[in-house]
């Protein structure tokens, strides 16, 4: 009863968050809930190809919020606040709702969306479809309602990987609590934000890790992380970390008369990695840059997708 009770203290705690946060004041919201937008009128997720991506509803409104992309108010002057008003209408509320037409939802100014995998904001689309007809404003309350599931899922399994370290509930119990009230767990956590997937997923890789290090080969733990990292490379192009994490783990493991099962269990990994995001990785892996934008997608700050990453360093 005391875990229930727990999780339940949890989820309202990171509601309250996502309900007091100001709307595209989390990281990169603006571009994530920008993504999520033209998914949603489009039906596939943006490109570099994509001259422009952001709804000129959405522009309008950061323009009221001063967020902005290259005039962000909040850049360097932490004390900026939107003005309060008192009672429960926002100052610019109806001015914001007034955005909510067809022309200014379907039609795009500027390039902002950010060009990440699908899987996060697919997540999100069936939340985004249910306040379709809502201003903006409600829409991506509504979106960043997932968000908070993700972060519970991180605390859950920040709380595993306690218990299966100091085999003591209440050393799990405490890095569950300080995995929560970090403030950027909370606090991209509340937003619109396809790092809160890439976290849980990041997560669960690193309980796994620890299993194999503590418990050794098996072929549904080969197999749960070939899916995890699978699903991790449709989320973000960052995934490729968890790569170098997890020949860490197998060097740790490693036994010499295990080499069979080593094989065996590689295999089991690369199969569903495959399946999930091959469609995906393959032609970046082969094509390079030439498939950024048509095949593959990147974050702008590294610029491409897949071996294309690593170029970052040399």
């Amino acid at each position: 009863m005391s875990k229930i009770l727990l999780i339940v203290s949890i989820f309202f705690v990171a509601l309250t968050y996502s309900f007091v946060i100001q709307p595209f004041e989390v990281p990169d919201e603006n571009a994530h809930f920008s993504s999520l937008t033209f998914l949603h009128n489009e039906g596939r997720m943006p490109t570099l190809l994509d001259k422009d991506n952001l709804s000129i509803e959405e522009l309008e409104a950061e323009k009221i919020f001063g967020v902005v992309e290259g005039q962000n108010k909040y850049s360097y002057h932490p004390e900026y606040r939107v003005e309060y008003v008192s009672g429960t209408i926002g100052k610019y509320e109806s001015a914001i709702a007034s955005l909510n037409t067809f022309g200014n939802r379907t039609k795009y100014e500027s390039y902002q969306a950010a060009t990440y995998p699908p899987l996060y904001y697919t997540l999100l689309l069936p939340f985004y479809n249910m306040a379709n007809s809502r201003d903006i404003l409600t829409r991506l309350f509504v979106s960043r309602l997932p968000s908070i599931l993700l972060t519970l899922g991180i605390v859950i399994v920040a709380y595993l990987v306690g218990n299966l370290i100091f085999s003591s509930r209440k050393y799990a119990l405490t890095l569950a609590l300080m995995t929560f009230f970090y403030p950027m767990t909370t606090y991209v956590g509340a937003g619109v934000s396809s790092d809160n997937l890439h976290n849980l997923l990041f997560a669960i890789i690193t309980l796994l890790a620890l299993k194999l290090v503590k418990n050794g080969w098996t072929r549904n733990l080969s197999l749960c992380i070939g899916v995890v990292i699978g699903l991790d490379l449709i989320t973000k192009p960052q995934a490729y970390i968890l790569i170098p994490i997890l020949l860490l783990a197998i060097i740790i493991r490693w036994r010499w008369d295990e080499w069979r099962k080593i094989l065996g269990s590689g295999a089991y990994i690369l199969m569903p990695i495959l399946i999930i995001a091959g469609w995906q990785e393959i032609p970046k892996l082969v094509y390079g840059n030439s498939a950024v934008g048509v095949t593959s997608y990147s974050a702008r700050a590294i610029n491409f997708g897949g071996i294309d990453n690593f170029k970052v360093f040399f």
